[in-house]
């Protein structure tokens, strides 16, 4: 690990950690493909008409959050909502992981940086302006993150199949959900981000 300036900018690249989530919770029988779910409101009306059963408590120091299952197609899906920023979201995702679920799609708001982009519309990140601290524990510093190019492929598939109208573009993800000054808003869309959310 180099020694860097600024204690964000020095990537550690050895992922064992003093305190794992593999040596804390042990594999259980759960879906292989989980839903991370920004969305209470979705997962409250999923619970009460049935679709969704809890099968887990996720526990953190605002309490519980209960992991479901749905099944869709025939398929298991496992559903949690992982909480607001990419601190807790990502404690969230590794503790999933060492449950046993392998692949993981999120779907939840942002705000909107570019105003021809109507309320509810679909916009599909591609690339990330890195403007949070969690993402440097997890990768090399740099400016911007792309996302997995065939992870984008099967999204855009998945909504052309379901006529879903949306956006490929670029987010800015932040921690400062209250320091998004006109400034940073200026500089960002110059940068051609479309949208703002804290956990991309």
């Amino acid at each position: 690990m180099n020694h860097e300036p600024y204690p964000i900018l020095e990537f550690d690249p050895d992922s064992s950690a003093f305190v794992d989530p593999q040596d804390l919770l042990k594999p259980i029988d759960i879906a292989r493909r989980c839903i991370l779910c920004f969305f209470q409101d979705i997962l409250e009306e999923g619970q009460a008409n049935g679709q969704l059963k809890a099968v887990y408590k996720l526990g953190s120091e605002i309490g519980r959050n209960m992991v479901y299952e749905m099944t869709v197609e025939g398929e298991r899906i496992a559903v949690l909502h992982p909480g607001v920023g990419a601190p807790l979201a990502g404690a969230f995702l590794e503790e999933l992981i060492a449950l046993g679920c392998r692949d993981f799609i999120a779907c939840g708001g942002c705000g909107v940086l570019d105003k021809s982009i109507g309320l509810g519309h679909v916009v599909v990140p591609a690339t990330a302006v890195r403007d949070e601290g969690t993402s440097y524990h997890y990768l090399p510093p740099s400016r911007e993150v792309a996302a997995h190019p065939d992870a984008v492929q099967a999204i855009e598939q998945a909504l052309q199949k379901h006529h879903v109208p949306y956006i490929i573009g670029k987010t800015w993800t932040t921690d400062g959900v209250y320091r998004e000054t006109p400034t940073r808003i200026a500089r960002r869309r110059e940068e051609g981000c479309h949208v703002v959310e804290m956990e991309a």
